[in-house]
């Protein structure tokens, strides 16, 4: 098609559809509708209840120089060798529980209505205590990193098998999991432990920082 002998192209298509906002979005919209008391304690024991575990422990470690931070996965992993909450109980993941974590908005609650809510929106409520939570169940090991900060361009976490966390080279990145029954220098740890650092300054995914005092307060409001 031409017009006073120039070339006129018309466009027949442009890029167009709903987009996928950043995880720590979604996971701040989470944390809106969610309140940060005792709740937070409870949907942990939910969650613990829904894997069939029997025993329930939580732990708060306050020790702030009691972990290396020389052999780390990574160097920006140091900021988080401090403390931290932890939950354990005697249940061990499933292939569905590690995939049900890994996904904010799909419960499996929602196959099997006899479960409260297991990993579901509700766990997410952690985040308002950490910027990077950690799990370790039967032979892995997983951490979440919703800034993308950590792990690569694009990355919301890293897991790693029991054999490859007692590597040496990442001797100080793992010793913090060695309490409650779990020990790092075996290839499988029969139950599930979860380790909260706390934040230490406000973060894009939350303002909260994160004391030990206020976690203190949880455990009496619980």
């Amino acid at each position: 098609m031409s017009k006073a002998g120039h070339d006129v192209s018309i466009q027949t298509s442009f890029k167009f559809g709903q987009r996928v906002p950043p995880l720590v979005h979604l996971l701040r919209d989470i944390l809106e509708r969610y309140p940060e008391g005792g709740q937070i304690l409870k949907e942990l024991m939910q969650n613990a209840d829904d894997a069939g575990a029997t025993e329930v422990a939580f732990l708060l470690d306050a020790r702030k120089n009691a972990y290396g931070v020389e052999k780390l996965v990574k160097n920006s992993l140091k900021d988080f060798q401090g403390p931290a909450l932890y939950t354990q109980n005697n249940a061990v993941f499933l292939d569905e529980d590690w995939s049900s974590i890994q996904t904010p908005y799909c419960s499996v609650k929602k196959e099997d209505p006899l479960k409260v809510g297991k990993f579901g929106i509700g766990f997410n409520s952690i985040y308002h205590l950490t910027d990077l939570p950690s799990v370790v169940s039967g032979d892995k090991i997983g951490f979440f990193d919703p800034h993308q900060k950590h792990f690569g361009p694009g990355e919301t976490g890293k897991g790693f098998t029991m054999q490859e966390a007692r590597n040496s080279k990442y001797a100080d990145q793992f010793s913090p999991y060695n309490v409650l029954g779990c020990d790092m220098t075996r290839c499988k740890y029969k139950g599930t432990l979860f380790r909260f650092p706390l934040r230490q300054k406000p973060s894009e995914l939350s303002s909260n920082v994160s004391t030990c005092e206020r976690i203190l307060d949880l455990f009496q409001s619980f």
